[in-house]
Parts: C-alpha cells; sequence; structure tokens
C-alpha cells in the first residue's frame, strides 16, 4: 500500500511542475528589460570592481574599446541596456571627458557620488 501510495504521490508532483502550455521553461521565465534609462532617478554611480574594465564605443566587446578603466574608479551611470535581450547586461558611463559602454558584470552600483567615492576608497584600501 505504501509504495502505490509513493508512486500516487510522486506522478502527481512530476505532472504539478510541468508547463501547462507548450511553451518551454526557458520561454515562461525569460525576463526582457527595455533600453531605458537606469531605474527611475536620472543617473546611478558606480565603482569598477574589478582590476581593469575595458570602455566600448558600443555595447559589444566587438567594438572598438575607447578606454580602460581601473579597480576604484568612479563613474556616472546613465544608462542600462542588453547587448541581446536577456545576454549581457551593459552600463552607458560617463568619466570626465569619457562616455562609453562598458559590461555592468564588474561595476558595483550605488545612488549617489558619495556613496560611490567611499566604496571606492574602501575598495582601495583593501587593495593596498
Amino acid at each position: 500500500m505504501k509504495g502505490k501510495l509513493y508512486i500516487f504521490i510522486s506522478l502527481i508532483l512530476v505532472l504539478s511542475c510541468s508547463p501547462k502550455d507548450n511553451r518551454s521553461v526557458e520561454e515562461t521565465h525569460q525576463w526582457v528589460l527595455p533600453s531605458t534609462p537606469l531605474f527611475s532617478q536620472s543617473s546611478y554611480w558606480g565603482v569598477v570592481s574589478a582590476t581593469y574594465v575595458k570602455v566600448y564605443k558600443e555595447k559589444n566587446i566587438e567594438s572598438s574599446v575607447l578606454s580602460t578603466l581601473r579597480r576604484g574608479d568612479v563613474l556616472e551611470i546613465q544608462r542600462r541596456d542588453w547587448d541581446v535581450p536577456g545576454e549581457s547586461l551593459w552600463l552607458y558611463i560617463v568619466q570626465q571627458d569619457l562616455a562609453g559602454w562598458v559590461s555592468a558584470q564588474n561595476i558595483l552600483i550605488f545612488d549617489s557620488p558619495e556613496q560611490a567615492t567611499t566604496a571606492s576608497k574602501q575598495r582601495n584600501q583593501e587593495t593596498e
């Protein structure tokens, strides 16, 4: 009796976890955000968390490299966008006379320049 009950419960669990339509799980759970200014405030601030981060003219690694940022650099983030929906998130940044795209994976994001500057100082102290 216990064996039949175990099989019945297992069957119900398997059937209840399957998609209800013909779309795959990837199609039903994919997040695609529109290309818009970052969140609701006009700009955010970022701190480079990797040793070096390349700044590209366009939002892909095949684009020409405009410059290289170093760990602890503080930048203004004006936009965010996906290179291909759901793939890599890119940030459009401004730092002094430089403006271009960086991969979001190596940037820490903050609400204010003060927070970013404090985080930058802490990062630089950690590496000394």
